[in-house]
């Protein structure tokens, strides 16, 4: 019965995820009362990835959150593009970001977004997502997790790996 419970669990967790493909996150922009998001989306996309997204690509977008004071970060935008391929391709961009106080990150469900903070606590810079799912870097691979029972699984791996490379550089010396 339980493990019934925890696949159906998962299911409806990677559903709601795949709901969500087409969603991105944009951390950063400056709050503008003026500007609404669609026209602050086309303009960080434009001067920052170098894209022309044009308003027949965004399906929706708005802000998230409560809004805050002026000195506080700002709530991030979330963007659902009409296309699988408009979302992937900006996704693919924001490498160009580094080193910036913005950042794009995929919109993950609050499940998969807690599992993906306990990934990076543990894995540090290994970890990354792609059509939400989160992936963590194994030796040369990277293996997918989607619920706690695979992160469990990657820190055995992991440990693994780690102390077989620490035992083939003994081995050198």
């Amino acid at each position: 019965m339980w493990e019934t419970i925890v696949e159906l669990d998962d299911k409806y967790e990677d559903l709601e995820n795949y709901s969500r493909r087409t969603c991105l996150l944009i951390h950063g922009v400056p709050e503008d009362k003026d500007k609404d998001t669609d026209e602050l989306s086309i303009k960080f996309c434009k001067n920052h990835l170098q894209i022309d997204l044009t308003l027949a690509e965004i399906s929706r977008s708005h802000r998230i959150g409560k809004l805050k004071s002026p000195n506080e970060k700002p709530r991030p935008i979330i963007i659902r593009f009409t296309s699988y391929r408009t979302k992937v391709n900006i996704y693919k961009q924001k490498r160009k970001l580094k080193g910036k106080k913005l950042l794009i990150t995929e919109s993950l469900s609050k499940t998969r977004a807690k599992l993906y903070k306990e990934a990076i606590n543990c894995f540090k810079h290994d970890v990354w997502t792609w059509d939400c799912i989160i992936f963590v870097k194994v030796g040369k691979k990277g293996v997918a997790i989607r619920n706690d029972s695979d992160l469990a699984k990657v820190k055995e791996d992991y440990e693994f790996e780690k102390n077989r490379a620490v035992t083939r550089s003994m081995q050198r010396k």
